[in-house]
């Protein structure tokens, strides 16, 4: 009868490299041949200190060729980090355009900035800290107007929500 498997004794598998059996911790493990199917490997493993028998499973990772090592970990990563420094700037932008348009006397200039600050607010990924055109807090208002809206909880003005 197979013994039950354990998270906690896998975790120990993992931990020694797959060098001790998640069973009974014996160490003469012996494996099959690898049966290789695109990019994973599995591996039928036996354990004849204590008889149970398990798969391991590899999957492909990095390619190593006399040209160099290719990681694609690393290229993910490095996109990532791209990816959130082009959200950065894009939100420096857009804030850039905010603080100038506040300095401008427009009648539509408030309007504008109450969408952008949404806008904005939304990019950092806080749509509930947008700002009015007058410096005050835009909250979340779905009401009587019969239509959503932001609200400034400083001047009352209203901003469509798009």
């Amino acid at each position: 009868m197979a013994k039950e498997l354990t998270i906690e004794a896998v975790k120990l598998y993992f931990a020694n490299n797959g060098s001790e059996c998640p069973f009974c911790g014996g160490t003469d493990l012996q494996g099959s041949s690898f049966d290789v199917e695109g990019g994973a490997t599995r591996q039928e493993i036996f354990c004849p200190d204590c008889e149970e028998e398990w798969t391991d499973s590899y999957h492909l990772a990095t390619v190593i060729h006399s040209s160099g090592i290719f990681d694609p970990a690393e290229e993910i990563d490095a996109l990532k980090a791209e990816i959130e420094q082009l959200k950065r700037n894009e939100v420096a932008i857009l804030e850039g355009l905010w603080k100038e348009l506040r300095t401008q006397d427009h009648s539509t200039a408030p309007e504008v900035m109450g969408h952008l600050s949404i806008i904005i607010g939304e990019k950092r990924g806080d749509p509930d800290k947008s700002l009015c055109g007058c410096g005050g807090e835009v909250g979340f208002y779905d009401g009587a107007l019969g239509y959503e809206a932001m609200v400034c909880k400083k001047c009352g003005q209203h901003y469509t929500v798009i």
